[in-house]
């Protein structure tokens, strides 16, 4: 079964970005299993996506005509098994 894990702070530069990224390459790395880990980045300012994108793969990604669309997104997590929770975006 899935586990949801959310950081919520309305307060901007408090580390939220920071934190879900170390957390997640934590929860994938500190575990024999190496469990698959979604991060969803929905703050407008995209910086946990270019964080763990890299500069590169974030500009061909979001400023390429090939746009993943919010629909599609969430088609594809819905499809996945329920022990797969990590996809690169």
């Amino acid at each position: 079964m899935a586990k949801v894990i959310s950081m919520i702070n309305w307060k901007g530069g408090v580390g939220k970005s920071t934190l879900s990224l170390h957390l997640g390459v934590g929860l994938m790395l500190g575990s024999d299993e190496h469990p698959k880990v979604l991060l969803i980045d929905l703050d407008p300012q995209s910086n946990l996506s270019y964080l763990a994108l890299g500069v590169e793969k974030y500009v061909r990604h979001v400023y390429t005509k090939k746009k993943a669309h919010t629909k599609k997104i969430f088609l594809m997590i819905i499809s996945m098994e329920s022990n797969s929770i990590l996809a690169t975006l």
